[in-house]
């Protein structure tokens, strides 16, 4: 503690003299304090008595010895105290003492450049960065112009009733992605292509193709196309705030988007292409289409980050095309391609059937060199515009394009930018409004010698253009797209009896892999924790702790809702990542592993960036450093570990061990018990008034019902089996890279001891496993009439209302929790316990339903209850698809154990594995999006976020039997 104000040295100025410290060296003021007493009689005074003046000086020179030593010691619990604050503190913010898992060499080199640039921006429709911090990023916004609407899509939403779908239909991580969008009227499909060879910078040259066209059937039949224009923005933005080098003249933006040519023109050019190439019609219908569905390349734009480099940004451009469809695509392909059926050269100028090329933007990278930005592309429509101007503030993009058009328009009646530019513009932004079907190509171009000369590309700039543009990048993309479907289909063929009984299964596999994968994100920033109670103090300069800054390499569960990482989701991520590109799998787990701190701790939500907390409330953005999440990261490990051959996965172990160690000295001190061997999560909320059942987030299952009065007294079975399953992964990681783990394995069998988990956990009277602690079931909401303390206006609330006293008893809700001795494995194949588990998971009046095993049973009190009236069930119902695959995958187990159960759990198996895949390719086939969770109820519809690009991917793994 700081010491008293008052208590200081030397002299204050201030008579303390009623202190027995109010000396302070002040000589005559402790003299006069210490006079004899005056008698206030009359006459002569007393004679003063000797041995009365020694006693009272011999008294007085004791307290003074006392008090100093009080004030010595108080001193020194401050100086203490504030000692160990600032140590406690230290521990929080600082990195463990160990290598960074993500300096090994093995993330480096040509796996490092392969994997530079990419869709690492994934709350965006459309949005491109390099794995570096305080980068350029580039991304793409739309507008489709609805009277005076200008509602500007940029980043993913889910409530959007004009928006059909969105999302990933092939992507492999590293080079090549496809993606379609169904907006309204409208049909958006984007391809993305990456190109080295010996001539390219770090990073690579990389290519976007973005194909819009008119869906007839949702515009409402026959419409003409000039009557629906399309309006596309690009910007490349710096994050740093540092200023780009130019923006484009106005006269190069318009001249990209051109009047419609005439009908005759267009016939005239239906034979202007020689016999290069894939002549006829028919290849180039192929062309437009990439060689697959229909035209069109992912629309990744980038922009290289600026470290002391150089920028240039002259202008933009965007497909544009003919009215109408079909054979209108044709002539539009044709037009932007040269005789032979190479893209023709891009001179700034008009070329054959007005097709025209710029360069939207250059600079210097310390990274990847010299670079440009290409636009190959034919536009017909209104025109064109552009604005660039100076924020710090990316993650509202969007607002402020919208707000310029605005302007714009109050000013010219035009819904267009302004045409303007900002001295020191950290963000430019073109927009192109065209008539459809339109299509542009973007080509990025690194490492070159010198810059293009205005108007036109260099010798050099041409060359490689032509590779990446035009029918060359469509062949490419082709390519491209076959590998990828070989490579899905040979890595997770669906299981002979799901392909034939399960129409479109095969699809929704690559699919929901290409969405996870397509979700990988890259962000940089510093966590914030929340400060302790016991270490606040009033000096703090901010009301949060920053954690060190750090990178973060991750999967994200939603495009939309949470484009971040979370500590739990990321272990079942990864199951299915390491199995289609093992070294990406293990990148993503070294970022997470390199966040833990020096007491062993890893904030649970990765909230890194200002686009990262745009996304997220102000209440949930901090962490609490005492508070955990369930430990999912050793699963994949564990997995690794069984398969480890080889140096570069060895050193990957290698380099995780101390880490995974100080992880789980982490859980095993902080939440541990009060029983040997007993845990339970900390950080729920014991003084609640508003929750019928204080929440448990730390574990992942949020609302799921735990005891009723949080307490130390608590057990909680799913930590206890968590914990058993790292230590068990310790020892076999430990084994494998020759480190000691006697004491781990040890831990490991204390930990999987039947008798002890029975002990803790197993309710006798009900025949199952349960958590333990202080418990009611007479608990409810009730709806409350309360006074605003500021309004003082009258409004009702729902407030908890506890009608009897909770008692220490096993907690009776029978669910998921329940289910964790099983679904970790930690019953033993011959036990009684084991088939009573399984009698209790095949019962349609508990957990099994058509579309999975439901969250809660249908008996259990609070299922499908809210827990604030604002709070609609979340876990105590709803089909989720991680623990269903944990259940299948224990069930895996058990069947190919001999014992009397293993036929049981085969013929379960089987049937939930069917249920699933079945009814998550059905509403996939329906809505176009995998779900956060499926109802339990009659039809097993997707409930939650959408997409959910995070663990309902694990879709691949039950379809193709991997386990």
């Amino acid at each position: 503690m700081p010491p008293p104000a008052r208590r200081r040295g030397g002299g204050s100025g201030v008579d303390d003299s009623s202190s027995p410290r109010a000396d302070g060296g002040a000589k005559g003021k402790r003299a006069q304090a210490h006079r004899a007493p005056h008698h206030p009689h009359r006459g002569k005074a007393a004679p003063a008595n000797p041995a009365w003046n020694a006693a009272v000086l011999a008294l007085l020179l004791a307290a003074g010895c006392v008090a100093a030593l009080i004030v010595v010691l108080m001193w020194g619990e401050a100086l203490l105290g504030g000692s160990d604050a600032r140590s406690e503190k230290q521990r929080h913010l600082t990195s463990l003492k160990a290598p960074r898992v993500s300096d090994l060499p093995m993330f480096k080199g040509d796996y490092g450049e392969k994997m530079l640039w990419g869709t690492y921006r994934p709350h965006l429709y459309l949005g491109i960065r390099p794995r570096l911090p305080r980068s350029v990023v580039a991304g793409a916004m739309w507008w489709a112009p609805r009277q005076d609407d200008f509602v500007i899509r940029h980043m993913c939403e889910q409530h959007d009733p004009v928006l059909h779908t969105y999302g990933w239909l092939r992507h492999d991580g590293r080079t090549y992605a496809r993606q379609e969008v169904r907006d309204g009227p409208f049909d958006m499909s984007t391809h993305f292509l990456k190109s080295f060879n010996g001539s390219t910078g770090y990073g690579g040259d990389w290519a976007v193709r973005v194909a819009v066209d008119i869906n007839r059937e949702r515009a409402g039949g026959a419409v003409n196309a000039q009557s629906l224009p399309f309006t596309f923005f690009f910007y490349v933005a710096d994050e740093s705030g540092a200023p780009l080098h130019d923006v484009p003249a106005v006269e190069e933006v318009a001249r990209l988007v051109q009047q419609p040519l005439d009908a005759a023109q267009a016939i005239e050019g239906e034979g202007a292409r020689g016999s290069g190439g894939r002549g006829g019609e028919e290849g180039e219908e192929e062309w437009m289409r990439g060689g697959i569905k229909e035209e069109g390349e992912d629309e990744e734009e980038e922009e290289e980050e600026e470290v002391g480099g150089r920028r240039r940004l002259r202008s933009v451009e965007d497909g544009g095309g003919r009215q109408g469809s079909g054979r209108g695509d044709t002539r539009r392909g044709r037009a932007l391609m040269g005789e032979g059926g190479e893209a023709e050269e891009a001179d700034g100028h008009e070329g054959h059937e007005g097709q025209r090329s710029a360069v939207v933007a250059s600079g210097v990278s310390d990274v990847f060199g010299r670079w440009e930005l290409h636009a190959v592309a034919q536009a017909e429509g209104p025109g064109a515009a552009y604005e660039a101007f100076h924020t710090r503030h990316l993650h509202n993009l969007s607002d402020a394009v919208r707000a310029a058009m605005i302007h714009n328009y109050q000013a010219t009646q035009q819904p267009t930018l302004g045409n303007k530019a900002q001295a020191g513009a950290n963000v430019a932004v073109i927009q192109l409004t065209t008539f459809l079907p339109s299509v542009v190509d973007f080509v990025f171009l690194s490492g070159l010698a010198a810059f293009s000369p205005p108007h036109s590309p260099s010798p050099e700039s041409a060359s490689r253009l032509n590779l990446l543009s035009g029918r060359a990048l469509a062949r490419r993309v082709a390519e491209a797209e076959a590998a990828v479907e070989r490579r899905m289909q040979a890595a997770f063929p669906v299981a002979s009896e799901l392909a034939e009984k399960i129409p479109g299964v095969g699809d929704a596999v690559k699919a929901s892999l290409s969405s996870l994968v397509g979700g990988m994100g890259y962000f940089y920033g510093q966590s914030r924790i929340a400060i302790p109670p016991h270490l606040k103090t009033p000096g703090d300069p901010l009301p949060y702790w920053q954690y060190w800054p750090a990178a973060l390499f991750t999967a994200t569960p939603s495009r939309p809702v949470f484009p971040r990482g979370f500590l739990w989701d990321e272990g079942f991520h990864q199951l299915v990542l390491r199995r289609w590109d093992e070294r990406a799998s293990m990148d993503a787990l070294g970022h997470w592993l390199d966040l833990l701190n020096a007491d062993g701790w890893i904030p649970r939500e990765q909230i890194l960036g200002a686009e990262a907390r745009s996304k997220v409330p102000e209440e949930f953005i901090q962490q609490h450093v005492s508070n955990g999440n369930p430990p999912t990261l050793f699963l994949p490990l564990t997995g690794g570990a069984a398969e480890a051959e080889g140096c570069e996965r060895l050193s990957f172990l290698r380099a995780c061990f101390p880490r995974l160690k100080a992880w789980f000295h982490w859980f095993n001190s902080s939440q541990a018990g009060k029983l040997p061997g007993s845990y339970y999560w900390r950080g729920r909320d014991a003084d609640t008034v508003r929750e019928l059942n204080p929440k448990t987030l730390q574990s992942g299952l949020d609302d799921y019902p735990r005891a009723s009065h949080p307490s130390a007294d608590e057990r909680h079975v799913d930590l206890r089996c968590w914990l058993a399953m790292a230590a068990g992964a310790i020892a076999k990681i430990g084994g494998v890279v020759g480190e000691g783990v006697q004491e781990y394995e040890a831990t490991a069998r204390h930990l999987a001891d039947f008798t002890r988990l029975n002990e803790l956990h197993w309710d006798g009277k009900r025949q199952r496993y349960a958590d333990y602690g202080n418990h009611t079931e007479k608990v409810r909401l009730e709806a409350v009439d309360t006074v605003d303390p500021v309004t003082h206006s009258m409004h009702r609330e729902h407030r908890r209302a506890v009608r009897g006293s909770p008692t220490l008893r096993f907690v009776p809700h029978f669910g998921y929790v329940s289910l964790f001795p099983l679904l970790l494995r930690l019953i033993p194949p011959h036990a009684d316990e084991l088939g009573q588990q399984l009698e209790l998971l095949r019962s349609e009046k508990l957990l099994w339903t058509d579309y999975g095993l439901r969250s809660l049973a249908a008996t259990s009190s609070l299922y499908m209850r809210r827990n604030t009236e604002h709070d609609p069930p979340y876990w105590r119902g709803p089909v989720w698809i991680n623990l269903n695959y944990l259940a299948l995958s224990a069930l895996r187990f058990y069947s190919s154990e001999s014992g009397p159960h293993s036929s049981t759990a085969g013929e379960l198996h089987r049937q939930l594995r069917f249920n699933l895949v079945r009814n998550i390719v059905g509403r996939y086939q329906e809505s176009g999006y995998l779900w956060e969770q499926y109802d339990n109820t009659a039809d097993g519809r997707g409930k939650g976020a959408h997409p959910f690009t995070g663990w309902t991917a694990l879709l691949v793994l039950i379809a193709s039997d991997s386990f």
